[in-house]
C-alpha cells in the first residue's frame, strides 16, 4: 500500500471513532457469546480475532471477506443458543442484532421482498474501511475498482450456495493480518427431553391392528407424528442408510426376505449428486421417504495481501445447494412410486397429522452485491415445485415482517410447505408459506405450529395455525432467554408453555413463560437454577419437569395449572444431569443422561427414576450408572432421543453404549426396573462403532436391534439372538 494511502487509512481513522463494539477485545467477547451448533445443513458465520493493537486491519479484513462472502444460513437447535447474523446499523453507528417481528401478511410483490436486502450505508469507520478497499462502487461481478489511485480487481466468487462458511482471522501485535478464508465444517444436533403424551408410558408408541402389535417412534404431541429413520408397519421393517431404504420382511423373529431400494430414479437423481434419505414415514398403506439433494458448484473467494490491499490468493473450494424432497410410496418390498414434493432449503424437521405433512426448511438469499436487480428473483426467492416442476413462491405466500429492516445484507427464509399424503394426487394443493428474515426452532401441536428464533436477548414466537395442510399466521410474541430445542415448548389447554436460559452479564438463570393464543405473556416462574443451564424439560398435564446444571442435576417441578401464577413446588438434586425424561407411569419420571461427581466431571452415563406421585416432595426411587475414571463411557441416545427404547408395558429399557478403553467396546444394553431398583436383563455386541446409533423395535413378541451393518431379533424375555441378516 503506497504512503498515501496509508495517509488515507490513518486519517479515516482518526476522524471517525471507533465504536466500542468494533474493538478487539469486545469483538472477540460478542463473538463467543454467539456460539451457534447447527442441524445437518445449518451455517454458522464465526469470526475469531486474536490480538488486541489492530483494530483497523481487524475492520478492513472483515468488511472484505463480509463483502465477498455468501453462505447459507440454516436452522439451529442448539442446547446453547440460536442467534441471528449480526448486522450493522450505520444509522446508530453500533452493532445491533436481528429481531423477528409479527408475520401477518404477505408482501403484495417481489420488489417489497428485494427492497429489504439493502447495501449498507457508509457513515462509519467499518464501512469507510470497505468503502475504500472497494474504490466506492458495490456492483455484481467482474468490476475494476479504483482505489485512491492504485488499480485494484475484485472478481465476485460465484456460490451457488455455500453450505457452511467462517471466517477465521488472526491478527498478529504488529498489525500483521494473516489471510482469512472461508472455510466448510460441520457439527451435531442436540435432541432431548420431551413431553409424555397422555396416553401410553411407553417410550416407544405402540400400535395395534387386528393381532398385529408393533412399536413407532415416540411422539412430543399425541396425534402429532414424528419421522424416523426406522420404522415398521408390523410386517416389514424400512431402515434409512445414506442414499437407500433396506427393508426386511419378518415373521415370528424370523427375516423372510429382504431387499434395497433407492428413490433417486424417481427423482431423476445423477449418479455423481450428492443425495441423501433422511427420514421416513408409514401411514395406511404409504411410504414417505424425505431426502435431501445437494447440487454441488465450485467457487472461488479471494485472500487479501493487507500492505498493498489487494487479492494475493484465490482458493478453491466446493458448495452445494439443499433442497428437499417429500415422497410418496406404496408400501411393499418393492415400494411403487405415486408422487413427489420439493421445496428448496436445509431439511429442518417435518410433522404428521392426520395424513398431512408440514416440511420446514431453512434457506438464505444470496448477498445484496450478487443480486443483479429486482428480477434477478432466483437469487432472492425460494422455489418448490411438484413432480420435477419447480416455480418460485408467490410474493403474497412470502410472510414479512410488519417493520422493514436496514442494512440487511440478504434475507433468511424459513419455508413450510402442507401436503396430503393421503390423496390419489399428493402432489397437488400444496400449501407453502415463507417467514422472510427468520429462522428458528420449530415446535408443533396438533393445531398450531410454533416458530421460536432467538434475537440475541430474547426469543421471538411466531404462532401459526395449521388444518388439512393450510397454513395461516396468527400471532407473535416474545420472551427472554432461549430455548434448549422444541421439548422446552408445550401446548395446553388453551397455553403456550415455553422454558428458557436467560443470560446476564453477572449470571444465567432460567424461567419458564405461560402465553395466550395471542402470544401474550400471562404468567411466569423466573429466576431459578442460577448460574446453570436448561438439559431438558418434560411437560406431563398441568406440571413441568425442567432439568438445569452446572454441578449438580436440579429437577424443578413446576405447576402451572394456574397460567397467570405458575409456581415451583419443589427442587431436587443429584450429581450429573437428565438429557432425557419421560413418563413411565403415573407418579414415576425417567430420567436419562450423563453421569457425574460431586465436582461436576463427567465420566459416563446413568438411568435414574424420579418419583413425581408427589411434585412437593420429589425422590429418587432408583439409579444405574455406566462410569469409569480410566475409560471413557458414551451413548449417541444422549443426543439423539431415539435411540432410547423405553417400553414400560414389557418393563424394558434400552440404549447404545461405546466403552473406550485399552480395547474399544460397543453394545446395547437392556434393563427393567422392579421395587427401586434397575436390573440389567442382557448385553448384545455391536460390531462397530458405526452400529452404536443403533435402534430397538417390537413386533408381534419379539424386539429386532436394527444397525447400519446388521439387523438382529431377540428374545423379548432373555435378550437372547434368535436370527440376524447381514447387509
Amino acid at each position: 500500500m503506497s504512503k498515501n494511502n496509508d495517509e488515507m487509512v490513518k486519517k479515516m481513522l482518526t476522524s471517525n471513532e471507533i465504536p466500542k463494539e468494533l474493538e478487539p477485545e469486545n469483538i472477540k467477547a460478542m463473538l463467543d457469546r454467539k456460539k451457534i451448533k447447527k442441524k445437518t445443513g445449518m451455517t454458522s458465520t464465526v469470526i475469531k480475532v486474536v490480538s488486541g493493537a489492530a483494530a483497523c486491519a481487524v475492520v478492513c479484513t472483515f468488511a472484505t471477506n463480509m463483502f465477498i462472502q455468501k453462505g447459507k444460513l440454516r436452522n439451529s437447535t442448539d442446547k446453547e443458543a440460536l442467534v441471528s447474523d449480526i448486522l450493522i446499523n450505520s444509522s446508530e453507528n453500533e452493532l445491533t442484532r436481528v429481531e423477528a417481528e409479527m408475520y401477518m401478511q404477505g408482501a403484495p410483490d417481489y420488489s417489497r421482498i428485494y427492497s429489504y436486502i439493502r447495501k449498507p450505508e457508509k457513515q462509519n469507520a467499518f464501512d469507510k474501511m470497505m468503502e475504500f478497499f472497494s474504490g466506492g462502487k458495490n456492483e455484481y461481478k467482474n468490476d475494476i475498482y479504483d482505489a485512491a489511485g492504485d488499480d485494484f480487481v475484485y472478481e465476485e466468487y460465484n456460490d451457488e450456495s455455500f453450505e457452511e462458511s467462517f471466517v477465521d482471522t488472526e491478527v498478529q501485535m504488529n498489525g500483521a493480518l494473516t489471510d482469512g478464508v472461508l472455510n466448510s465444517g460441520d457439527s451435531g444436533y442436540v435432541d432431548s427431553g420431551t413431553k409424555a403424551p397422555e396416553t401410553s408410558g411407553s417410550g416407544s408408541d405402540l400400535r395395534e391392528e387386528e393381532d398385529n402389535e408393533y412399536s413407532d417412534t415416540y411422539n412430543q404431541e399425541e396425534g402429532v407424528e414424528e419421522a424416523d429413520i426406522v420404522k415398521t408397519d408390523g410386517k416389514n421393517i424400512y431402515y434409512c442408510f445414506e442414499d437407500e431404504i433396506r427393508i426386511a420382511s419378518v415373521d415370528s423373529g424370523k427375516f423372510t426376505s429382504t431387499n434395497v431400494f433407492s428413490p433417486k430414479a424417481d427423482l431423476n437423481i445423477e449418479e455423481n449428486e450428492w443425495f441423501n434419505i433422511r427420514d421416513i414415514y408409514l401411514i395406511d398403506d404409504k411410504l414417505i421417504v424425505v431426502s435431501s439433494l445437494f447440487e454441488e458448484s465450485s467457487n472461488e473467494y479471494y485472500t487479501y495481501d493487507t500492505k498493498t490491499g489487494i487479492r494475493d490468493c484465490v482458493v478453491g473450494s466446493v458448495g452445494s445447494s439443499e433442497e428437499v424432497s417429500v415422497s410418496v410410496y406404496k408400501t411393499g418390498l418393492e415400494p411403487e412410486f405415486i408422487a413427489s414434493y420439493t421445496q428448496e432449503g436445509a431439511y429442518s424437521d417435518i410433522r404428521m397429522i392426520d395424513g398431512y405433512v408440514y416440511l420446514i426448511t431453512n434457506t438464505t438469499s444470496d448477498f445484496y452485491n450478487q443480486i443483479k436487480d429486482v428480477d434477478d428473483i432466483d437469487s432472492y426467492i425460494p422455489k418448490y415445485g411438484c413432480n420435477g416442476n419447480d416455480c418460485f413462491i408467490p410474493a403474497d405466500d412470502i410472510l414479512i415482517p410488519e417493520e422493514e429492516r436496514t442494512n440487511l445484507s440478504q434475507i433468511s427464509y424459513t419455508v413450510i410447505g402442507g401436503m396430503n399424503v393421503l390423496s390419489d394426487t399428493p402432489s397437488e394443493n400444496v400449501n407453502v408459506k415463507a417467514l422472510a428474515d427468520y429462522t428458528g426452532t420449530i415446535y408443533c401441536s396438533k393445531d398450531n405450529l410454533y416458530a421460536a428464533a432467538f434475537t440475541g436477548e430474547d426469543t421471538s414466537i411466531t404462532r401459526i395455525s395449521i388444518s388439512e395442510g393450510n397454513i395461516n399466521p396468527s400471532a407473535s410474541g416474545k420472551v427472554d432467554g432461549y430455548v434448549l430445542n422444541q421439548f422446552s415448548m408445550s401446548e395446553y389447554n388453551g397455553y403456550f408453555r415455553i422454558a428458557t436460559t436467560i443470560n446476564n452479564t453477572s449470571e444465567e438463570s432460567n424461567a419458564l413463560f405461560i402465553l395466550d393464543m395471542d402470544m401474550n405473556t400471562v404468567g411466569q416462574v423466573t429466576d431459578f437454577g442460577l448460574n446453570e443451564t436448561i438439559k431438558s424439560v418434560n411437560y406431563n398435564g398441568d406440571l413441568a419437569y425442567v432439568v438445569t446444571y452446572e454441578q449438580t442435576d436440579p429437577l424443578f417441578a413446576i405447576d402451572t395449572s394456574n397460567p397467570e401464577n405458575p409456581i415451583i413446588l419443589d427442587e431436587f438434586k443429584i450429581n450429573g444431569y437428565s438429557t432425557y425424561m419421560q413418563k413411565w407411569n403415573d407418579g414415576l419420571l425417567l430420567g436419562f443422561g450423563i453421569d457425574a461427581d460431586e465436582n461436576a466431571i463427567e465420566r459416563g452415563v446413568k438411568l435414574v427414576m424420579f418419583d413425581t406421585s408427589d411434585p412437593n416432595e420429589l425422590k429418587e426411587v432408583g439409579l444405574t450408572t455406566y462410569s469409569s475414571t480410566e475409560e471413557y463411557i458414551y451413548s449417541s441416545a444422549i443426543w439423539e432421543r431415539k435411540n432410547l427404547y423405553i417400553d414400560s408395558k414389557r418393563n424394558l429399557i434400552s440404549f447404545p453404549l461405546s466403552i473406550y478403553g485399552y480395547e474399544a467396546e460397543f453394545k446395547n444394553v437392556f434393563y427393567s426396573y422392579e421395587n427401586g431398583q434397575f436390573t440389567l436383563k442382557g448385553e448384545v455386541d455391536l460390531s462397530s462403532e458405526y452400529d452404536a446409533n443403533s435402534r430397538v423395535l417390537y413386533i408381534n413378541g419379539y424386539l429386532y436391534l436394527i444397525t447400519d451393518a446388521e439387523f438382529k431379533s431377540l428374545n423379548v424375555d432373555t435378550i437372547e439372538v434368535i436370527d440376524s441378516f447381514k447387509w
